[in-house]
């Protein structure tokens, strides 16, 4: 079974677990967030890993080479789990929304078609705009 935990700095693991509820009400989704004066965030993570040794773990970070992704990557050595960094809302609810076990490569797809949501939207409107006056032109 998947397992999905949300690691961040601050509170925006708790923002995206509220958010994604907004989609799923049912998101079973573990949050595990990184203060200023946290000293036990890698013995926290450890323990949570450690908690679940029979689901398929995957734990999305903030921050590439941030303290939080850095906690998780030095578990990797002892742990079984996938971990994603650079998380983002698609991504979470792309991942919760299958029912499948996910596998490293159905996370690398997801990584992907993620990406490709990033967009300049700026952009999208101006060729909309040209696309609608080429449309009133041949009307």
């Amino acid at each position: 079974m998947n397992y999905f935990v949300v690691a961040s700095h601050g509170k925006l693991a708790q923002g995206l677990k509220e958010t994604v509820c907004f989609f799923k009400p049912d998101a079973q989704l573990e949050v595990i967030e990184q203060t200023m004066t946290d000293t036990k965030f890698a013995d926290r993570a450890k323990t949570l890993l450690e908690s679940h040794p029979d689901d398929n773990i995957i734990v999305f970070t903030d921050l590439y080479g941030g303290s939080v992704n850095q906690a998780f990557m030095a578990l990797l050595k002892h742990h079984r789990f996938h971990l994603i960094t650079g998380m983002n809302l698609a991504l979470i609810l792309d991942c919760m929304f299958g029912i499948e076990d996910l596998t490293g490569d159905a996370l690398k797809e997801k990584i992907s078609e993620a990406k490709n949501q990033f967009t300049y939207m700026n952009d999208v409107y101006a060729q909309m705009i040209a696309t609608k006056d080429l449309e009133d032109e041949d009307e």
